[in-house]
């Protein structure tokens, strides 16, 4: 059988590396939405790879969430995070 990926999660840095991301990809949309004649190519294309990266950030999260979640992971999210929905830190709450 092969052997999964190891992977870990750094809680402690966690939101400011997402944060980061989400700034990044706001200042990248902002520079596509000034596209003037927008293409698949020059705007979808990107829009679309912009996703792919913040979910494969995201993905170990929501997959420790899902099964194996520990006390620590489940405090980390209710603290961070309004819904599993939410992809958008409460950084209002400490």
């Amino acid at each position: 059988m092969p052997k999964f990926l190891k992977f870990k999660v750094d809680l402690d840095t966690f939101i400011a590396d997402l944060s980061a991301k989400l700034e990044e990809n706001n200042k990248q949309i902002d520079a596509l939405l000034s596209i003037e004649n927008k293409t698949y190519f020059n705007f979808v294309t990107p829009l679309e790879m912009m996703d792919e990266y913040l979910n494969h950030f995201f993905t170990p999260l929501s997959h420790l969430n899902s099964v194996s979640n520990t006390e620590e992971t489940k405090r980390f999210i209710h603290k961070h995070f309004q819904s599993s929905q939410s992809t958008q830190p409460n950084s209002h709450k400490t």
